[in-house]
């Protein structure tokens, strides 16, 4: 479980920092919907003579990641078989990138890249075999590998569908974001449709701290697919890390009416609404989310800490008990427990917690201690 601190005014006497709890999907581990994605062969791929240097390709490219490659097939001159009957070198070639994405899709990566492999040596121009062997060696982790092969397959054929979104990926996975950014955009100018490449774009530019262009990019994502009920959460994420509250309540509303459910949409929703002072609706969305999860840790701090805020201390001390069983190492919740009880006429209960909490590592506590225990 990952903690952020955030600012939250408790109540008079004092202000504490509260430490919130966020699932391991926020944040810039966000997953978004990246696919490595390898050609498909719809039709029976045939490689040129030994007098025609590369292939002839279709380049229509399907919507979003989830590219295919369909070469175009060439005629017999006997117009026996309508097929072109290439040389026995270069027909193997073929076998061994037809066996090769038959192994990639039973996710035999290992045995995928040596197809791959041989299909390269055989013919060194085949742009799908490096861009196949590019998502293999991705799969198998192999990122500078799998960038070498989509630098060959974009070196033959710059149009290949995906190759830069692929690359992208593999820039990705290898942290050089302002490299898998550059793909991604080109991506885009490629297939301006495509919510893949603008997902994936926002995530590098979220690991660059660039969150405005994050945010930017996910807001086209939830034009392009508005029934995703995930990019509208994950979009209220950045406008809430950036204090645009009406535009993460909006997002966070969208999210929520597409999956009532959506247990991380209520608490981003919930955050915002203590802050910006609604603290009924904000008790209501943490509420929403016990209900569903009555141990979810993230909710009973905060609900707990938004009870205070509304001096309901009985109830709020109910929930932060609960937050204390469950995680007793966790200074802030025995804190704001002990912010409720004290509020409540239970002073010695209340300095009990605070010694608890400084014990814990809380530095806040010392001076609390100090002016409130004597």
């Amino acid at each position: 479980m990952k903690y952020f601190i955030v600012v939250a005014t408790l109540v008079f006497p004092f202000s504490i920092y509260a430490q919130t709890y966020r699932n391991s999907s926020q944040g810039t581990n966000y997953s978004g919907n990246k696919a490595y994605v390898v050609p498909v062969v719809t039709k029976e791929y045939t490689i040129p003579a030994a007098s025609s240097p590369t292939p002839t390709y279709n380049n229509n490219s399907s919507k979003s990641s989830n590219y295919s490659v369909t070469p175009t097939p060439k005629s017999s001159s006997s117009g026996s078989s309508g097929l072109y009957v290439a040389p026995a070198r270069t027909a193997n070639a073929a076998d061994y990138y037809y066996d090769g994405l038959k192994l990639h899709e039973k996710k035999d990566y290992e045995g995928a890249e040596a197809c791959f492999t041989k299909a390269i040596a055989l013919f060194p121009q085949h742009a799908e075999a490096y861009y196949a062997r590019g998502s293999a060696r991705l799969f198998l982790g192999a990122a500078q590998a799998s960038i070498q092969d989509y630098n060959q397959a974009i070196a033959i054929n710059p149009k290949l569908p995906g190759a830069f979104f692929n690359r992208g990926l593999a820039k990705e996975y290898a942290k050089d974001f302002a490299g898998a950014e550059a793909d991604f955009t080109t991506a885009i100018k490629e297939t301006p449709d495509d919510d893949g490449a603008y997902r994936n774009r926002s995530i590098v530019r979220e690991a660059q701290q660039n969150d405005l262009g994050a945010a930017a990019d996910l807001f086209r994502v939830t034009q392009l697919v508005p029934s995703d009920g995930a990019n509208w959460r994950k979009l209220g994420d950045l406008y809430r890390g950036q204090d645009l509250d009406d535009g993460a309540l909006n997002a966070y509303d969208q999210a929520i009416r597409i999956d009532r459910k959506d247990l991380e949409a209520r608490s981003g929703r919930g955050q915002v609404r203590h802050k910006t002072g609604d603290l009924k609706g904000a008790i209501k969305d943490f509420g929403a989310v016990l209900n569903q999860d009555p141990e979810n840790e993230h909710a009973l701090f905060n609900r707990g800490i938004a009870l205070i805020d509304a001096k309901e201390y009985r109830a709020a001390i109910v929930d932060l008990d609960a937050l204390v069983r469950l995680r007793p190492d966790f200074p802030e919740g025995v804190a704001g427990r002990a912010i409720a009880k004290y509020q409540s006429d239970d002073k010695p209960g209340g300095c009990a917690d605070m010694q608890k909490a400084q014990t814990l590592g809380l530095a806040m506590a010392t001076d609390w201690i100090k002016n409130y225990c004597k």
